[in-house]
């Protein structure tokens, strides 16, 4: 391991100052806004760190309520070691999981397109590195701390293991790949659809290629069954309707809002365009893509689609002739995320959340994509090409790294928490009604209250509380005997200063007065 960084150290430092630059680098500001769920996992975790109950007043949820809809509980506890470790929490505590899965995306990543493409292509892992840290699609997730996005970077992880079992056909490793395949399942609940269906499918193929004994596939089962069956039980609990159960530290969960039926073919054909148009375009939700790069860039398209041609060749030959290649797990874990955009149920359909597990596989096709492009040339005009992709990628990129780390070129209004307002608000201002155009969450994350105090299952009203109001918009007129709290982007601030009210800025924040 050291003589290989001794040999490759320039690629490496190239990769790791591009990982700091596009993941880490002002984590706290870009993005600017802070999404609903990263805010209320963000006051969950922290509720969990100091009170070992999230804001619903349950011990260790393995799966978080949410609003009533639930929420994936791995975010939230990495979240809350965190909080922990580091004794505060803000959005870059709150962003760090995801940015640390995506480093774990890279490497796994990595290693994986190496054994994909061999020996013949010895910088494949460098490619496949570029190309997912300069994309902006794994940028962007990486810098939203939203709960279903770890599943990429806990799916690839898996893939990798898997792939590594069955090349060295060790029951430890096998076991290795359970357990990862078991956490994979507390990353995003879409995975309790797609994981067994892989896993089934996969099993097929390493019997079909002689590549796996019943003391491996016992080994990994049991490893899933471990870490799974709590979250099995909470789907029998919301399934059937039995109480809320509390085993030792852990709750099994009883959600307001149980989503059973995931799956249908009523939108297939709808959905068989929004899902190829999310993964190789952008989709429909503000801040998860951006028209203007695309997930990928536009560039990228031939190369995804001449890659995935290959994949799929070369599956089929390796279950024809019984010979194991990698192409065939990345392939079918392919399928598999894409039977899942093709029959989700919900009437928005599919998007590049739902569907995050899949692009290490359009990374993968296109590393394979370009290969096969430069290969179509010899000798100069080989260079010539993969120059000319080089400049034509590294235009793409300035383009969108000056527009993405300038966080105020994409401010799209979610809202944010107003921590320094609130302080100032309770000290200054507690006897007025003090109004906030943002759901109940973002004061909980401001103003840290407990959650013991909050008690949020037994209130009814969760558009205001003590002398707080959390409202979609404001009345007009405005009281002028009230506070009134918004972002400094919000388009409240000018109509607030045209009706006569005086303002200071915390933060984030303005805090208007009239009196």
């Amino acid at each position: 391991m050291i003589q290989y960084i001794r040999n490759h150290w320039p690629k490496l430092v190239i990769l790791t100052a591009l990982f700091f630059t596009m993941h880490l680098w002002q984590l706290n500001e870009i993005p600017y806004d802070m999404v609903t769920d990263e805010v209320s996992m963000g006051y969950d975790a922290w509720s969990l760190a100091n009170y070992g109950v999230d804001r619903n007043l349950d011990s260790w949820p393995v799966y978080l309520k949410n609003y009533g809809g639930g929420q994936s509980a791995m975010y939230a506890w990495l979240c809350a070691l965190l909080i922990k470790l580091t004794g505060t929490v803000n959005a870059a505590v709150i962003r760090m999981p995801a940015a640390l899965f995506g480093l774990l995306t890279l490497i796994t990543g990595a290693v994986l397109t190496q054994k994909l493409l061999g020996p013949r292509r010895p910088n494949a892992w460098f490619v496949f590195g570029l190309l997912y840290l300069i994309c902006p699609y794994f940028t962007m997730s990486a810098r939203m701390g939203v709960d279903c996005n770890l599943m990429l970077g806990m799916s690839t992880a898996f893939l990798c293991a898997l792939w590594h079992a069955v090349e060295t056909q060790k029951t430890t490793h096998f076991a290795l790949a359970g357990i990862l395949g078991g956490l994979t399942l507390y990353t995003y609940a879409l995975s309790y659809i797609v994981l067994p269906a892989f896993l089934a499918l996969m099993l097929l193929y390493l019997i079909r290629i002689r590549r796996v004994r019943p003391r491996h596939a016992a080994v990994t089962a049991a490893a899933l069954a471990l870490l799974g069956w709590p979250l099995v039980a909470v789907q029998l609990i919301n399934a059937l309707g039995l109480p809320e159960i509390t085993l030792g530290p852990i709750t099994l969960t009883r959600l307001t809002e149980y989503r059973g039926s995931e799956l249908s073919f009523k939108y297939f054909l709808r959905n068989v365009c929004l899902t190829l148009k999310s993964v190789l375009c952008y989709d429909q939700v503000v801040g998860n893509t951006t028209s203007r790069f695309w997930t990928l860039y536009p560039v990228t398209i031939p190369f995804v689609i001449i890659g995935a041609i290959a994949l799929l060749r070369r599956a089929c030959r390796s279950i024809r002739s019984r010979t194991p290649d990698p192409a065939a797990p990345i392939a079918l874990w392919g399928a598999c995320m894409l039977a899942l955009g093709f029959m989700l149920s919900s009437h928005d359909g599919p998007n590049v959340n739902r569907l995050n597990a899949i692009f290490f596989v359009t990374a993968a096709a296109a590393v394979a994509g370009l290969y096969a492009f430069c290969g179509w040339f010899r000798g100069r005009a080989r260079r010539i090409a993969a120059a000319v992709l080089t400049i034509v990628y590294a235009g793409w990129f300035a383009g969108f790294a000056g527009w993405y780390l300038n966080p105020a070129s994409h401010v799209v209004r979610y809202g944010n928490p107003f921590p320094e307002a609130v302080a100032y608000a309770d000290e200054h201002l507690s006897d007025r009604i003090i109004h906030m155009n943002q759901p109940y969450a973002y004061y909980l994350l401001s103003s840290l209250v407990s959650p013991w105090e909050f008690n949020l299952p037994e209130r009814d009203d969760l558009y205001q509380y003590e002398n707080y109001r959390f409202e979609p918009a404001f009345d007009e007129p405005f009281d002028r005997a009230d506070v009134y709290i918004v972002d400094v982007t919000s388009p409240y601030v000018q109509p607030l200063t045209d009706a006569g009210f005086d303002s200071v800025r915390l933060g984030k924040a303005l805090v208007f007065t009239a009196e």
